[in-house]
């Protein structure tokens, strides 16, 4: 986030601002967590995954709400939020390790793998404050940008895939370029 960015540079030099970025804008950070952990504001990831929404697949969702937690805890040192966050890097990074091609749909049959690489970073940044470490996966997460989901002009991912074939359909394009 923007904010734990300048957080770790006032940290590095508090000369920069006159109050860290973590207290002058705490009601931010606290009302932005909220926002994100309420299913209300949910609407338009459920009405395509459902009200189990943050139970299975829905990646790109699933990866916001990782790293949005990461940072609030981070920034706030408050674990109010750590048993949701704990429980979705746990499930998440399961069901990307258990998927034959490390891939999950974003939306129901849409798979971008760009979205992979972020989720899995935002799996792996979230070990720093649950004191976990997913490093055994990460390292199994990479078979998600080999073989048939690689663009065979550029070798980068495709930028559609079919998550139970592994296959990228078209180019390469936009953010993973």
């Amino acid at each position: 986030s923007a904010t734990e960015s300048l957080q770790q540079a006032w940290e590095g030099d508090p000369s920069l601002f006159p109050v860290a970025p973590k207290e002058y804008a705490h009601g931010a950070i606290e009302a932005s967590a909220a926002l994100i952990v309420d299913p209300n504001n949910a609407g338009w990831v459920r009405k395509h995954w459902g009200d189990d929404y943050l139970l299975r697949e829905n990646l790109f969702y699933r990866m916001l709400l990782i790293n949005g937690l990461t940072s609030y805890q981070k920034l706030t040192d408050n674990d109010q939020y750590e048993d949701m966050l704990r429980n979705q890097v746990e499930s998440l990074s399961r069901e990307l390790d258990e998927s034959a091609y490390g891939l999950l749909d974003d939306y129901p049959n849409q798979c971008y793998p760009v979205d992979i690489l972020p989720a899995i970073a935002g799996i792996q940044g979230a070990d720093e404050v649950l004191g976990t470490d997913h490093s055994q996966f990460v390292q199994r997460a990479i078979r998600a940008f080999q073989g048939d989901v690689l663009d065979e002009n550029t070798g980068l991912p495709a930028y559609v895939a079919d998550s139970r074939t592994g296959q990228g359909y078209g180019p390469a394009r936009g953010a993973g370029i």
